[in-house]
């Protein structure tokens, strides 16, 4: 519901700090029937009242102000908002496409900012082994690299070759203990669950090479 004006935004504003009373986020645990996610935002040329029954819900409140914001300020609006499916997730394959450390970090400042709440990350499969582990480190000096760059190339084409890292040409890469460390606590701080899935038996041709 739009209810006219604009609460104008300090250049200074911060989401999340209170303004001398302009800005309240409040978590009260019965609001919404306990539901985590949604929130209740009021937005009054006087200030800014932010409602949730758990953090999780404070902040999906906060990316609407993020994406309400404008060179006026923030329209004066109240809205009440819930998640139709407790599951919104985003499905990334690594593995037969490798994004580096940086992209997946972008990806999931994203996937905050439109409310989806789970990534399924698809580490492994037959195009490259994605996760150090290092008892067996061959699965990254050698699994984590192939000859083509295009997966689909790569895999129609029977080359299906992998390669010693540091070789020229070798395409791939791979995750370092302290890289999905650094990503999960990342995602976690934006209210994003990972879910990794490890294929096996099947699709493991880079464990047998």
């Amino acid at each position: 519901e739009v209810t006219g004006g604009y609460f104008k935004v300090d250049s200074n504003l911060v989401f999340g700090n209170d303004q001398s009373g302009t800005i309240r986020y409040v978590v009260d645990e019965s609001f919404n029937g306990g539901n985590p996610e949604g929130y209740a935002l009021n937005v009054t040329k006087k200030g800014i009242e932010l409602r949730a029954a758990s953090k999780s819900g404070l902040f999906y409140g906060e990316q609407t102000l993020r994406q309400l914001y404008t060179s006026k300020g923030i329209p004066c609006v109240s809205i009440q908002d819930n998640p139709r499916f407790p599951y919104r997730g985003l499905h990334l394959d690594v593995s037969r496409h490798f994004f580096p450390k940086e992209y997946i970090l972008k990806w999931i400042d994203l996937m905050a900012l439109y409310k989806i709440n789970t990534l399924h990350w698809h580490l492994t499969d037959a195009g490259g082994w994605r996760v150090e582990i290092k008892k067996y480190p061959e699965l990254t000096r050698t699994a984590a690299w192939r000859t083509q760059i295009g997966w689909k190339e790569w895999w129609t084409a029977k080359d299906r070759q992998y390669l010693e890292e540091g070789t020229p040409g070798a395409y791939g890469g791979y995750y370092t203990q302290e890289d999905i460390r650094e990503i999960v606590a990342y995602a976690m701080n934006r209210h994003v669950e990972i879910i990794p899935e490890i294929e096996m038996p099947g699709h493991s041709e880079e464990i047998f090479a």
